[in-house]
């Protein structure tokens, strides 16, 4: 549905941009998949992104959908992660991320690993923030237009299924 590979591009210089990361931080698992079918087993990290697709003024716009605290232990142990119930425009991913990352360090209690953070905190903060990224998504034209457009991508997105999905 959308081009996870080029999400993990940018959410990789979005880090890398962060500096040095706070150690917990450092342990945590970011994962994408394009799609909804767990590929990239999105589900199961500390922050997960599957690919979406939401409606704008002018047309679909390429988006994600959020899963937080999702975990895997060595013993065999997984937990999914919960569910954010809002869609984020990919182009503001990155955004999210980082927000994602910063409420962690400034809420969390001292040795408070992600996913019991995220059982403690909950999701609906951020359900609330990223519901309004939609309202941001404005008209298709040369102002937007990146919006419009899948990361990696030099044309308008539009929502194409079949045979080979996986491979956008």
């Amino acid at each position: 549905i959308t081009s996870s590979m080029g999400l993990n591009k940018v959410l990789g210089e979005t880090i890398e941009g962060m500096g040095e990361l706070d150690p917990l931080v450092e342990k945590m698992h970011i994962k994408a998949s394009g799609c909804p079918n767990s590929c990239g087993q999105h589900h199961i990290a500390s922050i997960g992104f599957h690919g979406a697709v939401m409606k704008g003024p002018g047309g679909q716009v390429p988006a994600y959908e959020l899963f937080l605290g999702g975990r895997s232990t060595e013993a065999g142990g997984t937990k999914v992660g919960a569910r954010v119930k809002a869609r984020i425009p990919a182009k503001q991913a990155p955004e999210a991320l980082k927000s994602v990352l910063d409420t962690y360090v400034a809420n969390r209690n001292d040795g408070e690993e992600f996913a019991d953070f995220i059982e403690r905190f909950g999701v609906s903060q951020f359900e609330e923030d990223f519901g309004k990224l939609r309202a941001q998504v404005g008209p298709l034209d040369r102002d937007n237009i990146q919006t419009y457009m899948d990361w990696g991508k030099t044309v308008v997105y539009k929502l194409e299924r079949g045979e080979g999905e996986c491979a956008v």
